[in-house]
């Protein structure tokens, strides 16, 4: 039997409160292998997003590759 293998993508997009829903800026996230990484791959972009954006920080989009 063969072996099977995941490979995601994750797009994250956070806005400012009161801003239009699709002002935000999308950051992906590839090539995670596991619903563990997937997770974690989440929480650290949602709190990196927030930061950069309390600090009055542009989000540029990008995609970033989870190694």
């Amino acid at each position: 039997m063969e072996k099977g293998m995941m490979r995601c993508e994750v797009n994250i997009s956070l806005y400012k409160k009161g801003e239009d829903k699709l002002s935000g800026t999308k950051v992906e996230v590839k090539n995670i292998n596991s619903f563990k990484f997937v997770e974690k791959a989440i929480n650290f972009e949602i709190e990196r997003q927030t930061e950069v954006l309390k600090e009055g920080r542009k989000l540029f989009r990008n995609a970033r590759v989870r190694q």
